[in-house]
Formats: structure tokens, sequence, C-alpha cells
């Protein structure tokens, strides 16, 4: 293993690991170089030496044979002077020596026991080819190269290649290995700034750990704080739409009861002046009459516009009737001004709080009031309830529907019905599409906190 672990961590130890597979890598290669050229050149040359001998076997052949077929009778007893010139004539650097032998293979050019003596410690390759003469073996030339040059020869080229072979072993060994110990000692030196950072770091580690559990804290306690201003946010918000529903509830019962009352008075009056010129020909009182006719229309419009004013600041109906009849007449309007069919499902309890009933009743007139003017529905289901501790309001049209991205908001009142909603603490959902109607539904908290804010207000 490159990495062993002591009491310290862990130390490099890569010149073991690589000496271990560079070494038989370093070994084969001094063979392969040492022995490879040298056995190739001895093949070779013994292959060279065979050449020379079969080649020399030959032309040996041929001049038996041919003396032989000159003379049938005389070659034999002349067959030794004849190959010891042939030995002399034919002779080549590496040829040792000639022999023939006969047909019962007996030498013929001199005793046996000279030639054992002769070869007896010398390294010979023989080569040996049949004399045939009108296709009878009448005997065999023999011919003996010597090895011995090229023996030598293969050790001084084994020596060589050997000493070649051991320096390309060593560079291969001892290059990398001057490069893995220069290597080591890097590493080591790195892996030494390594474990000083882990051990810097292990502090740093802590004083963060440290630091972070203070600042959780302190965002822990900013989060507490940071809710409850939201509640007291939501709470004042809540008191605030509170106090508006009531006073413009305030100033629309003024508005009714003062100046509702004044021009009533002042309708009477006209109509009595009316009255009272009624007989009179003459041009005064008939102008004196148009006057109090267009002043009384002026009136008239003058309490309509009261009246719009006092629907649209608190209307009285909530006060009246209360919330579940203050819906049916808007969607007994809706149904009587378009003929549009509204089905309603109301169950609202008894003791809600002004704040989310107004908000309520707004919602539901401001999604009637687009129903008539952009939907052109044919049915309209209306469903007020409580779930859980929430006000459920949920008005679906199967109208015309609209892009809630390509159409403003503002034009439908959404924004407002929004506000509204966010206010008190609830959700408001618009879903619409082009020719597939429009359902709005909101959902508005039902809290004891509600309550207490009304009865506080």
């Amino acid at each position: 293993m490159p990495f062993v672990p002591d009491e310290h961590g862990f130390r490099v130890r890569l010149r073991d690991y690589l000496g271990a597979r560079l070494a038989p890598l370093a070994i084969l290669l001094m063979g392969v170089v040492g022995i490879s050229a040298p056995s190739a050149f001895y093949v070779l040359g013994r292959n060279e030496l065979r050449v020379q001998a079969r080649a020399t076997a030959h032309q040996v052949t041929e001049v038996i044979k041919q003396d032989a077929q000159e003379r049938p009778q005389l070659w034999k007893y002349d067959s030794v002077k004849l190959v010891a010139h042939l030995q002399s004539y034919l002779m080549h650097e590496s040829i040792e020596r000639i022999d023939f032998t006969d047909a019962a293979g007996r030498l013929v050019n001199q005793p046996r026991e000279q030639v054992l003596e002769d070869v007896a410690d010398r390294p010979l390759l023989w080569e040996s080819m049949p004399v045939k003469v009108n296709n009878e073996t009448v005997g065999t030339v023999w011919v003996a190269a010597s090895k011995e040059d090229l023996r030598r020869n293969a050790v001084l080229l084994f020596l060589a290649f050997g000493a070649l072979g051991g320096l390309l072993g060593g560079l291969m060994y001892g290059l990398p290995m001057r490069a893995v110990v220069r290597a080591e000692r890097r590493i080591q030196e790195l892996l030494q700034q390594l474990e000083d950072s882990q051990a810097a770091l292990a502090r740093q580690s802590e004083s963060l750990e440290h630091q972070v559990e203070e600042r959780s804290a302190e965002l822990t306690k900013a989060l507490a704080e940071l809710r409850e201003k939201e509640q007291n946010l939501r709470e004042i918000s809540m008191r605030a739409v509170v106090m508006q529903e009531s006073e413009r509830r305030g100033i629309a019962r003024e508005l009714h009861d003062s100046a509702g009352q004044a021009l009533t008075a002042i309708r009477i009056h006209l109509q009595l002046i009316e009255n009272a010129v009624e007989g009179a020909d003459d041009p005064r009182s008939r102008r004196l009459k148009e006057i109090a006719a267009r002043t009384g229309k002026l009136v008239d419009d003058t309490v309509e516009e009261i009246r719009r004013a006092v629907n649209q600041l608190g209307p009285a109906v909530l006060d009246d009737v209360g919330l579940c009849k203050a819906i049916e007449r808007a969607a007994d309007d809706l149904a009587e001004a378009t003929q549009t069919r509204v089905t309603l499902d109301l169950d609202v309890p008894p003791d809600l709080d002004a704040a989310v009933e107004s908000t309520c009743y707004r919602l539901v007139q401001v999604a009637l009031t687009n129903v008539a003017r952009h939907a052109d529905a044919g049915h309209v289901p209306v469903e007020v309830g409580v779930r859980g501790s929430t006000l459920r309001v949920v008005v679906d049209d199967d109208g015309h529907g609209f892009d809630p991205a390509a159409v403003a908001p503002t034009s439908r009142g959404l924004v407002g019905m929004r506000e509204r909603v966010e206010l008190l603490g609830g959700e408001l959902g618009v879903t619409s599409s082009p020719d597939g109607g429009t359902r709005i539904e909101a959902s508005l908290p039902l809290g004891s906190r509600a309550t207490d804010l009304v009865s506080s207000t």
C-alpha cells in the first residue's frame, strides 16, 4: 500500500510500493536485452553454419559423383586422395573437416579412432549428404562446421548486451525511484500540511459551531419577535378594518339620516311650491313651476347618488337584514338584471364579527357585479359556509372567463378583494380561463382573536 497508517497519521511508502513493482520489470528488461540479441545471433549463426556445411557437402558429393561416373572401377581406390584433395580445396574457414563413409558406413579417408580423437573436445555441427551413382547410394559425405567462433562471439555479445541490459534495467529502476523519493518527500510535506490544516480547521469548526449556535439563538429570538410583530400588525390591520367599516357605516348613517332627510324635506317643499303655482297662468308662475320641477329632478338624482354612496361606504342592508338576506338580495338583483340563475348555499354563523361579515358581503357583491358586467353567465353558484376555523366564500360562474395574465387585476376589482382578504389574514384564489368560467374562492379566519378585536373596537 502506498499509504501506511501509524501513530502520527498516514505515512507515504511509495518507494516500497513502486520498488516492488519496478524490480521485476527491471529484471525482465535485463533478461530480455541480455539474452534476446545473443540468442538470436547464435541461432542465426548456427543456421548459417548449417547452410555452409550443407553447401560444402553438396559440392563434395557432386565431385565424387562425377569421378565415379568417369571411373566406375577405380574411383573407390582413389577416394581417400580425392577427399583429402577436396578437404584442402573446398575447405571454408568455418568448415572443420570433411569425411566420407562407404555404403557400409565405414570411414574411408582415416581411421575412426583418429576421428574420435580429433573431435572429442571440439564443438562441431555435422551435416551429411548421400552419394548416389546410377540411383545407387555408394557412400555418404560428412561435413563438420566448427562452432567455437560462434560460441565465443555469442558469449561476448551476451556480455555486452548483458551490460547494456543491466544499464537499462538500472536506469528503469533508478530514475523512477529517484523521482518517487522526491515525490514521496513532497507528498509527506503536503500530508503534514494537510494534517496541520485539518487541526486548524477543526479548531475553526468548533469556533464556528459556537458562533452558529449564538447566531441561531439570535435568529430564533429575532424570528419570534418578527412573528410577534407580524401578529401585532395583523391585529392592527384587523382593528383598522373594523374601525374603517365602523366609520364607513357611521358616515353612511349620517348621510342617510341627515342629508337624506334634508333632501327629502327639500323635495317636499319643492312639491308644495309646484302645487301652489299649479293654477297660475302668468309667465312668472310658469317659470317658477319649471324651476321647481327641475330642482326636484336634481334632488331625486342627488338622493340616488347618496343611496349608492351609502351602499359603497357601508351597506345598510347588513345592519337591516343581516348577511344571508343581503346576499340573497344581491343575487335577486343579478337575476333580475341579467336573467342569470343564481343558486345559494349559505351557512353563516349568527355571531359573525363585522369585519368578516362586511368582507364576505363585499366579495360576493364584487363577484356578482363582475358576472353582470363581463361574464354573460347562465348559472352562478354561490357558497358561503364555515369550514373548520375559517369562513369559506365561493362564487363560481359558467361565463366567458378571462386570462388572468392578460387582464389587469384592477379592471375587475381583484386588488381590492385581495387586500380586504389579506388584511384579515385570509387567502384569495382566482381561477379563470377564456370560455371556461371564473371561480373566486376565499378563506377568512374565524378565531377568537377577530371577535376580541371587534368587541374591543
